[in-house]
Parts: structure tokens; C-alpha cells; sequence
């Protein structure tokens, strides 16, 4: 009888553990479907629906599609409820400190009032309420390979995007807001951003030339491009806004102007006198008399007999009986011509970025300005 009685038991243990392992087999089959149909719905979400899950668990929101659907589906396997649950007291108050709210109560009040400030965002406002400015440093979405990077706001293009310049190589990216999170906000505020025509001090002459401002630097520091390309590092106490250009239509004859020598062609010399567009100033225009008297530094045309040719050249020296002593521009060879062989190209007073006074001829046909 006891051995009839110890049968039963174990039988009857044996059909319990079946049904146990049954039930497991079952409830990994459901979870595994479950996780399943997760994966589809997410995979079938607009990318605004997904944003908006993502933004009720306090998960990051940048992105393509198929980052979000990644992040959403990472999220929910692990069974998290919220992403502000799983931060530390001490991280949840920075975060709260961050965004401008409370950092009084327990981890609870604290994740409930992240929550309450995460919804209230409208995703279509999300770029508004991000409010970046320059000089920012966030992560932005690199969408070639659908990964973030550490990057630097240069300027807001007033469209909700924003030019970025990566932190890594420095070269630089046109990014929605939606697809940038804040990592630290400027320490200033910037009077300047990328593309801004500005004039800058360069020490050496101790003269303020036009530039633009290529790129705002993590010291706090801007890089600028001058005009002939070269460029500077310059703290912003050096940097002042560009002068407002002169239109055209008010330029009058006679009239006199400060201005800085530009380039110089075949046909004369340009002048920046701050005007829309810059005044040229003709070779007879710079000298009195019939025939200008050549002198060391002029920019001249010089006559090659080898070649039956004029190419351009610069004064050295003058022999005393009507020859010059040039020296070509193309290989610094030296030449001997006559008089006759030359054209006056520019004045040695006139080098490239020399400041010069000159006026108003005829519809930015100037003259220059050789006296008081």
C-alpha cells in the first residue's frame, strides 16, 4: 500500500511539473509573439508617433526612422516604464536644474515633474522649445551613418536648422533642430556667428581690415577670413560689425572717400571706398602732366622684345637716361627697357591693401587724392 501511495505522489509530481514547464514554454511563446508584434507596431509608427513615445519615456528623440524604431524597441524590451526612473537622484536634479524646474522632493516628485514638462512639448515645437544659440555644444545626427556627434552651433539659420561645425574635424553641417540634443549651454553670449561681415584688428599694422567670421572656436575664440583668404584667430574685442555699405546712388562727383587698395588688373586698380561695389581707379587718373615719371615700386607693363610681347613688371630702378631697370613678376628676372616700352599698371603708393584718399569722377570712376 505505501508503495502504491509513493507511485501516485510521484505521478502526480511529474504531471505538476509537465503543466509548470508547459506554462513556461507557453509564457516565453507569448512573450516572445509580444515582442514580436512590438517590433511590427514600432516598424509601423510615423516618425512623429515615435518621437512622441520616445519623448514620454524621456529618451532621446534625434534620429532617423529607423534610429527611433531601434531606441523604442531597446527601451520597451527592457521594461522600462520611463527614462527618467532610471537616473539618479542627483542626475534627476541636474536634469530638473537644466531645464529651468524644481529640484525640491523625492525621486518620485522629480520624475514626475520631468514627465509633466516632457509632454507638455509639442512635438511640432520641439525645435522652438530647444532654443539653441551659439556656441552651443550638442550632439547632432550625422545622417550618412546614422550616428550622433559632438558638434558646436555656429549660427541659427532662422528656419529651425542650425550650421554646426563637428567637434572632431571642425568642418562644418546644416542640422534640424529636431535631430540636435543640448549638451552645455554657451558660457556667453556671442555678438557674432559664422558668415557675419565683420572688420577685425590685425595687430601687426594695427589696422582694422573686412573679414567674415568663418567659425567660433571652443576658447571662446572666432576664426576669420580676410579678403585675400588668409585667416586669423581673433578674440571678439577685436571684431566690430562691417560699416553699412554706400549705394550707389548716393556717390556724387567730387566727392572724396578713405579708402584701401584692392586688386590690380590691365585695365586699373580697384578700391574698396566701403561702397556696394568697389571704384576703379585708371592709371592716367594717378599722375598730373602728359606722361608719369616712373619711379622704384611701380607696377608697370614692360615691353619683351624676345617674345614681341608686354608682361607685367615692376620698377627697380631708374637709369637716369631713359631706360629702367624691371624685374618680371613671373620668374623675378631682371630686365633693362626703355621708356617707351612701359605702361604704367599702379603707383608703388598703391600696393594691394594700402590705404588711399581718392574721389568720385564719374559713376565710380575715381581719381586719386595726392595732397591735403
Amino acid at each position: 500500500m505505501a508503495a502504491m501511495v509513493a507511485s501516485r505522489c510521484h505521478a502526480k509530481a511529474r504531471r505538476l511539473l509537465g503543466c509548470v514547464v508547459t506554462a513556461a514554454i507557453v509564457a516565453a511563446q507569448v512573450a516572445a509573439v509580444s515582442f514580436a508584434l512590438g517590433v511590427r507596431s514600432a516598424s509601423s509608427m510615423t516618425v512623429a508617433t515615435l518621437k512622441e513615445k520616445l519623448r514620454e519615456k524621456g529618451l532621446p528623440t534625434s534620429g532617423l526612422k529607423a534610429v527611433l524604431v531601434k531606441r523604442l524597441q531597446e527601451a520597451e524590451s527592457e521594461g522600462l516604464s520611463g527614462g527618467y526612473s532610471r537616473l539618479t537622484v542627483a542626475q534627476l536634479k541636474a536634469k530638473c536644474s537644466e531645464l529651468g524646474l524644481s529640484k525640491l522632493g523625492r525621486k518620485a516628485d522629480l520624475v514626475a515633474r520631468l514627465e509633466d514638462a516632457a509632454s507638455e512639448v509639442n512635438p511640432k515645437d520641439a525645435a522652438a522649445a530647444a532654443g539653441f544659440s551659439v556656441g552651443d555644444k550638442v550632439m547632432a545626427l550625422f545622417e550618412e551613418e546614422e550616428e550622433e556627434y559632438e558638434a558646436l552651433v555656429q549660427c541659427d539659420n532662422g528656419d529651425e536648422t542650425y550650421l554646426i561645425s563637428w567637434t572632431e574635424d571642425g568642418f562644418e553641417h546644416t542640422q534640424k533642430a529636431e535631430n540636435m540634443r543640448l549638451l552645455k549651454r554657451a558660457e556667453r553670449d556671442f555678438g557674432f556667428s559664422a558668415g557675419n561681415k565683420v572688420e577685425g584688428l590685425y595687430h601687426e599694422d594695427n589696422v582694422w581690415y573686412p573679414a567674415r567670421v568663418k567659425c567660433i572656436n571652443e576658447s571662446g575664440t572666432y576664426t576669420i577670413i580676410w579678403e585675400d583668404g588668409a585667416e586669423y584667430e581673433i578674440e571678439e574685442q577685436d571684431l566690430k560689425p562691417a560699416a553699412p555699405l554706400i549705394s550707389l546712388a548716393d556717390l556724387q562727383p567730387r566727392q572724396r572717400f578713405s579708402g584701401r587698395v584692392a586688386r590690380t588688373f590691365s585695365f586699373g586698380t580697384f578700391v574698396n571706398i566701403g561702397a556696394e561695389r568697389d571704384g576703379l581707379l585708371k592709371p592716367w587718373f594717378t599722375y598730373e602732366g602728359e606722361e608719369h615719371v616712373f619711379k622704384e615700386g611701380d607696377k608697370v607693363q614692360a615691353f619683351y622684345e624676345d617674345d614681341q610681347d608686354y608682361y607685367e613688371a615692376t620698377v627697380q630702378k631708374d637709369h637716369g637716361d631713359g631706360t629702367f631697370l624691371v624685374s618680371w613678376d613671373g620668374d623675378g628676372e631682371e630686365h633693362v627697357a626703355k621708356r617707351t616700352q612701359l605702361k604704367l599698371l599702379r603707383l608703388a603708393e598703391l600696393d594691394e591693401g594700402s590705404k588711399a584718399t581718392v574721389y568720385d569722377a564719374y559713376l565710380r570712376r575715381l581719381c586719386w587724392w595726392n595732397g591735403d
